[in-house]
């Protein structure tokens, strides 16, 4: 599998990722709800003439919990998340720092001093 399939198959498993935790936690919340119920609000108010909207098996205060609190709550999160990871991207090229380099994480330093304590120059010596 070449580099663009790949990466096109993880951001989709991973949207669906993200579309289930939203629905999730906009089910969440002391008046009950499921995540399907959430799906069904989410659906009902984005595709008009949904049959579950008006037969009575979604209640107004479930729809209004979602749609106005939880939905908004969870998106606003998954918003935050996006801003941050893009801050964080933004700040790698900026530094010149590949993400994928073992010192963005400051490993190389770790297995090095976890290699050899006593032989590290400026380093106290360590007895056991």
């Amino acid at each position: 599998m070449d580099t663009t399939r790949h990466t096109r198959a993880w951001s989709g498993v991973l949207l669906v990722v993200i579309a289930v935790v939203v629905l999730v936690s906009a089910a969440h919340g002391p008046l009950p709800t499921t995540p399907v119920e959430a799906g069904k609000i989410l659906l009902g108010h984005l595709v008009p003439g949904m049959p579950w909207m008006s037969d009575g098996s979604i209640t107004p205060p479930q729809d209004e919990a979602v749609w106005s609190f939880r939905l908004a709550r969870s998106l606003l999160a998954a918003l935050a998340g996006a801003a941050l990871a893009l801050a964080g991207a933004i700040l790698q090229v900026t530094v010149r720092n590949p993400s994928r380099s073992p010192t963005s994480s400051g490993s190389q330093q770790a297995r090095v001093s976890a290699r050899s304590p006593r032989s590290s120059p400026g380093r106290p010596r360590w007895r056991v």
